[in-house]
């Protein structure tokens, strides 16, 4: 009975599959492999009980901010807008940096509030894992609370000039709603 019911759905998988062009044949076997990941990294999460514990300290920042201006910064083209007026002003606003952004010119100049790397390659990739100590040493003096997810707690807990973490649990894209 299994054996019909396996053989019936993998027959409408390969009709479907046929019935469509490359592109969507490709984005398709891209979807599924990014939801079952998904699946599993939320399914490891859940039995990590120490990584539950560490992103249960995020709720001290729940609020901190409330009714409060910020602004992002990224790395974009429209950086190179800003006057050295405006860049004065944002030293002192709450800010957002944005993965490369210790290297922009404003980068150099302020020192963020909050510092986001996000992108799994800051912690994954030996030869990326250096700008996490490079963005932590060019704001030793006035260090970033960094946000980053959870996978990356090996790279900030023995460097001293963090401030602090916020961890995320994070999820690679599709995701389901």
């Amino acid at each position: 009975m299994l054996q019909k019911m396996g053989r019936s759905c993998l027959n409408s998988l390969v009709k479907e599959i046929s019935s469509m062009g490359k592109f969507d044949t490709k984005q398709k076997i891209d979807d599924g492999i990014y939801r079952f990941y998904n699946f599993m990294v939320e399914f490891q999460f859940r039995l990590n009980k120490k990584a539950q514990r560490i992103l249960a300290n995020n709720i001290k920042f729940k609020n901190l901010h409330k009714e409060q201006r910020c602004f992002v910064l990224g790395t974009g083209p429209s950086l190179g807008c800003l006057t050295e007026g405006q860049i004065e002003q944002l030293k002192s606003e709450f800010t957002f940096a944005l993965n490369s952004l210790y290297k922009s010119r404003i980068g150099k100049v302020i020192s963020p509030t909050y510092y986001a790397l996000v992108d799994n390659n800051y912690w994954e990739d030996e030869a990326h894992k250096r700008y996490t100590q490079e963005i932590a040493k060019q704001y030793s003096g006035d260090p970033p609370v960094f946000i980053t997810d959870i996978r990356a707690f090996g790279c900030f807990d023995p460097m001293r000039d963090v401030k602090e973490v916020i961890y995320l649990h994070a999820k690679k894209y599709p995701v389901d709603s």
